[in-house]
């Protein structure tokens, strides 16, 4: 139980200290959504510290965690947390790890219904990695300046066939000297991955993109798909940079 609890923190750790993050988010035409994230982690085991080999060390070979099954094993679910158990239900997380070679791949994948299904299972996620915090000081431990809600926005999608919006609200129960901050201060290594490292974004459509807000965005060459790249700045501070409509053809 506390080995896996120990390899979900870990994992939230390597991702939000990757130097690139790498987005797919599929549309299609019966409103259902599929997500997937991804890292190549294989520069921060590079580095060669004993911390990152340590950390390396934790993480399985080659396999599928679902995050419900972690958190069955790790929290005494009670009745208010049953129907957050059913939202993440669909997310999973799936390991490659080769710590000879030192290539580390990573993925938070899970598929919706809708999109509306998609925003309660990060909110529920959030929700219940607080409880663990509560009740569990390694894992407080592990993530006090790497939990989710520090490093990202509060993000919703909404999609109707045609149109679709990713809305972004400043978290603003955020303290400047929290989160990212701490990380971008003194010799901390992982400062360079948040401030030279990149995101990058791509929206998957039944049909071809007819507009689009974001002007930096470049597009596939059947016209399905856009593609964003942030810079790994935006890490740094809540933004609303990630908020996006996308219309496509009826």
């Amino acid at each position: 139980m506390k080995r896996y609890l120990s390899i979900l923190f870990l994992l939230i750790t390597v991702f939000f200290n990757s130097c690139a993050i790498y987005e797919n988010i599929y549309f299609q035409e019966d409103g259902s959504v599929k997500y997937d994230m991804s890292i190549d982690a294989s520069e921060i085991l590079s580095m060669t510290s004993d911390m990152n080999m340590s950390m390396a060390d934790k993480i399985p070979t080659d396999s599928v965690i679902y995050l419900s099954d972690i958190l069955k094993d790790t929290l005494n679910i009670t009745d208010d947390m049953k129907k957050d158990m059913i939202n993440i239900a669909p997310l999973a997380i799936r390991m490659q790890n080769d710590v000879a070679n030192k290539k580390l791949g990573i993925s938070l994948s899970g598929s919706f219904k809708d999109a509306e299904a998609f925003n309660k299972a990060f909110v529920s996620m959030k929700k219940l990695e607080d409880k663990i915090k509560s009740k569990d000081e390694e894992a407080q431990s592990l993530s006090q300046n790497l939990s989710i809600d520090k490093l990202y926005n509060l993000t919703s999608l909404t999609w109707d066939g045609s149109v679709m919006t990713r809305t972004v609200e400043t978290n603003k129960d955020i303290e400047p000297e929290n989160g990212v901050d701490n990380l971008l201060k003194g010799n901390n290594p992982f400062g360079m991955f948040l401030e030279k490292g990149k995101m990058v974004v791509k929206y998957h459509f039944p049909k071809k993109i007819e507009k689009i807000s974001n002007p930096n965005a470049v597009f596939s060459q059947d016209g399905k798909t856009a593609i964003i790249e942030y810079s790994g700045s935006v890490f740094t501070k809540p933004t609303t940079e990630f908020s996006v409509e996308i219309t496509t053809e009826k």
